[in-house]
């Protein structure tokens, strides 16, 4: 999503989310850009839920589960904010 435009101007966009969703679907832009903000969403909850029912299989066990699962979502995070401090976004906000 951040992208889309950025790629569109460079005539690079089948490469990107949107331009996918918007081919797949027979979305315009904006519908597009809504389905995916609500897939983000469902996904983004899927995974709170899913940490809240990780079991238990002992401390040593644990410890190492936990450390992947934040790393994880450190992983999500960080591509996130990548887009944002590289030239990977356009210098203006999508709306």
């Amino acid at each position: 999503m951040i992208s889309y435009n950025k790629e569109q101007a460079a005539e690079d966009k089948m490469h990107n989310l949107i331009a996918v969703v918007m081919l797949e679907l027979g979305l315009d832009t904006s519908g597009a850009m809504a389905w995916a903000a609500r897939y983000h969403a469902e996904f983004q909850q899927r995974f709170m839920d899913g940490l809240a029912k990780v079991p238990s299989w002992g401390p040593s066990t644990d410890i190492l589960v936990e450390e992947y699962l934040d790393g994880v979502a450190a992983w999500a995070r960080g591509n996130h904010c990548w887009s944002y401090e590289s030239q990977r976004s356009p210098k203006f906000t999508i709306v």
